[in-house]
């Protein structure tokens, strides 16, 4: 096939045109596969972050949204502090939780199994 002189020359085209595989199509290597891998979520590892947000201390603690804020109503619910308008629990403040929730379960148990 001819091509006329105002014709933009590319050279894969003619390439291709004659058959050839163009170099840098042949030198390519295959793509990883991207889909379906998950986003990264920013920020520290869940495991060493300093503070949680309510969402986050529910779960690590296995206890409902709703649960906490009965806790909260009846002042049982760990200390707080507001970045913004988040509301974060320490974990310092969660630590302090758990040890005051299993103190006060401690004479419950042994009042059962006595």
């Amino acid at each position: 096939m001819k091509r006329k002189q105002s014709d933009l020359v590319d050279e894969a085209v003619i390439d291709r045109e004659r058959g050839a595989v163009a170099r840098e199509v042949a030198q390519r290597t295959p793509r990883q596969r991207t889909i379906g891998t998950a986003a990264q979520p920013r920020g520290p590892p869940a495991g060493e972050a300093d503070a949680y947000s309510l969402a986050e201390f529910c779960k690590r603690h296995r206890i409902s949204v709703q649960l906490y804020y009965k806790l909260a109503q009846q002042g049982l619910a760990p200390v707080t502090f507001r970045v913004g308008t988040r509301v974060l629990v320490s974990k310092e403040s969660a630590a302090r939780w758990r040890a005051e929730r299993e103190a006060m379960s401690a004479p419950e148990a042994s009042a059962t199994t006595t």
